[in-house]
């Protein structure tokens, strides 16, 4: 059941054969839910949530995705008892996977506490099981394990520490074009949750510093997202809040900020109008995986960012801890 149900976003069937086959399944993992083993959930669940997001079960309302809701909710109650025995890569893709079938942007405010409180149901009688995962984890898997908290709207402050943690130690060791994906993923989770941790920020900030060029790797979303994610972090109210000198994650993401913001300039149509950045920039209240930007390409030359940062160093020199 489990590699049948995992093969099915792979296969690219019609829908009408959909129709059909995932009543089948769903059935048949009712009957025998005693018996999945870890991996069988894992694979499961990450099918179920590939499955909602192609073809008719995208609509949310129609039959197929009524289906895969159904073994979805199933799965859940399996993992509690499983959870323990999975691996890591399999608990952090389990998150990423619960975060797509039961995260509903639409939903009401009622609706929204209703499934946070499912999800913490679930979650916080796991906590240890995934603490120890995103311990373990690569920077990719880390951070769709901390989109899928972010998703379901589960703040544990516990957990969030141990994945900034991670991020961090994983940042040395870890290719550009790989934190390029991941980074902007975990900060925009953070934001989103509403939890400021200054160890991963000034990770950010340092690590993408424009001197290093490094802002190259990181794609029109990504800039989206980590310029949304410091908008809702208020990054200017902290300055007014904070004593002269400033800290240096605080300091240093400003930089950044500036640079990223010098960084979408690329990417609009000349001459700029008046709240375009703005209005790009909203658009990263829906993460850095937006397909929006997918194909954007700049419209200007891409300037040399070593004289962008330059000029936000006049901005901060004065308030930069030495």
């Amino acid at each position: 059941l489990g590699n049948i149900l995992w093969a099915l976003p792979l296969c690219g069937l019609e829908d009408n054969r959909l129709d059909k086959l995932v009543p089948w399944i769903a059935a048949q993992a009712a009957e025998r839910a005693n018996e999945l083993e870890p991996q069988h959930v894992a694979t499961m669940l990450w099918a179920a949530a590939t499955l909602r997001c192609v073809g008719a079960a995208a609509q949310k309302s129609s039959s197929i995705d009524i289906r895969i809701m159904a073994i979805a909710t199933l799965l859940v109650g399996r993992l509690q008892i499983v959870a323990e025995r999975m691996a890591p890569e399999e608990l952090t893709m389990v998150l990423w996977a619960l975060g797509v079938c039961f995260n509903d942007n639409s939903s009401s405010a009622k609706q929204k506490v209703r499934r946070f409180a499912a999800s913490a149901s679930v979650l916080d009688g796991i906590h240890l099981e995934i603490a120890c995962a995103l311990d373990s984890v690569g920077a990719l898997d880390l951070s769709l394990a901390i989109w899928g908290l972010a998703a379901l709207e589960y703040q544990n402050k516990e957990l969030l520490e141990v994945a900034a943690h991670r991020a961090v130690a994983l940042e040395p060791q870890t290719q550009t074009q790989i934190l390029a994906v991941a980074v902007p993923r975990i900060v925009w989770a953070f934001a989103r949750l509403d939890v400021l941790d200054t160890h991963l920020l000034r990770m950010t900030a340092e690590h993408f510093e424009s001197a290093r060029q490094r802002l190259w790797y990181l794609r029109p979303g990504a800039v989206c997202a980590l310029l949304w994610a410091y908008q809702r972090f208020d990054l200017e109210r902290a300055v007014d809040d904070n004593f002269r000198p400033l800290p240096l994650w605080l300091s240093e993401s400003l930089r950044l900020k500036m640079a990223l913001s010098a960084k979408l300039e690329e990417y609009l149509p000349r001459p700029i109008q008046d709240g375009a950045l703005q209005h790009m920039t909203s658009f990263g209240k829906f993460g850095p995986d937006t397909t929006k930007f997918a194909k954007m390409k700049p419209t200007s030359k891409p300037g040399p960012e070593v004289a962008v940062e330059e000029k936000a160093l006049v901005w901060v020199s004065d308030h930069v801890v030495k």
